[in-house]
């Protein structure tokens, strides 16, 4: 199933890379381009490459003063696979150069982490769960030129991610 997804997206990005010719239509309609008041909104996909979280023991402690000594129970190697989402941008213009955009992106990436080395002797396994990403973005954006078919810009900007997982049962925030 995921092969097929990942088909049809590499599908879909082929023939809009090819379409790219009806891109010129999309300029400002008027003169001089976007104006103070000026609302522009977008949206597109987002590939993630995925992200090695690194490899961690479990160790077990012991109670302070039982006299034995802490010892490692298994080891864990964790990853979060590649992934597809979405996005959604909402900018409006302050000025004709300035601009504040609001953003939202959604993907559901799978973590997986690899048990492993039991104390125990039991067999290794890999655990997997979906993890679904939302993050809000705020920017401030400042556009150079004054030809509305090339319009170079900086960004400035931060958001707020939130991790859900397995239905609610936990939840994680940071910043981007």
């Amino acid at each position: 199933e995921m092969s097929r997804l990942y088909l049809t997206c590499g599908a879909l990005l082929i023939a809009m890379l090819l379409g790219t010719g009806d891109a010129a239509a999309q300029g400002w309609v008027g003169v001089g381009g976007p104006r103070a008041g000026a609302v522009e909104i977008s949206g597109g996909g987002t590939w993630s490459a995925g992200e090695d979280l690194g490899q961690r023991a479990a160790t077990l402690t012991p109670n302070p003063g039982g006299g034995s000594n802490s010892f490692e129970l298994f080891q864990t190697d964790q990853r979060l696979k590649s992934v597809f989402g979405g996005k959604a941008l909402v900018g409006y213009y302050i000025t004709r150069a300035f601009s504040i955009e609001g953003g939202f992106h959604y993907s559901r990436p799978t973590l997986s982490v690899e048990l492993s080395d039991d104390f125990e002797d039991a067999p290794s396994l890999t655990a997997t769960t979906s993890v679904t990403q939302y993050l809000f973005t705020g920017s401030a954006v400042y556009h150079f030129g004054k030809s509305p078919s090339v319009v170079p810009f900086i960004a400035v900007g931060a958001g707020h991610l939130r991790d859900v997982h397995n239905g609610n049962e936990l939840i994680e925030t940071g910043v981007e």
